[in-house]
């Protein structure tokens, strides 16, 4: 079964400076709950990602067994969205659409993720269980670290 997962958030800020933090692939490791204990491994990272970027992490997901995660960068439309998706790691099919809209007073981000889990029945099982929640924690943490960043600015 294939899921999604949607996050929309309102940043004070100008576009330039919303969009250079997020394509910025180094800021990930603060965005990540430390529980998840995530890591890059991939060295000598630019500044900004580029299509056909492929980055290497450990990440402990669930129970705190430490597995890689290699994404890639399918996408980027300067200012406007990048897309990564998942070539090995947790899940079955990871697809991860980040967009970034001028509104009045700021920006609005709006995170849009297509997952599938593997083990068909038994996978889906754990979604409801376990990694739904799981996905909507990182998440709320992921904004309150984003207001906190954007709100020192």
């Amino acid at each position: 079964m294939i899921f999604t997962f949607e996050n929309k958030q309102f940043i004070k800020s100008d576009l330039k400076t919303v969009w250079n933090y997020f394509s910025n692939p180094k800021h990930i490791n603060a965005l990540t709950p430390p529980e998840m204990h995530f890591k890059t491994l991939t060295e000598n990272l630019p500044t900004q990602i580029h299509k056909d970027q492929v980055i290497t992490y450990w990440v402990s997901p669930l129970f705190q067994i430490p597995m890689k995660w290699k994404t890639k960068i399918i996408s980027v439309e300067n200012e406007k969205s990048f897309i990564d998706i998942q070539i090995k790691g947790p899940y079955k099919k990871w697809h991860h659409l980040h967009t970034f809209e001028k509104i009045k007073d700021g920006i609005l981000m709006t995170d849009l993720i297509t997952y599938e889990l593997p083990f068909g029945y038994l996978g889906n099982l754990v979604h409801r269980i376990l990694v739904k929640e799981k996905i909507e924690e990182l998440f709320e943490f992921r904004t309150k670290q984003i207001q906190k960043h954007f709100e020192n600015e």
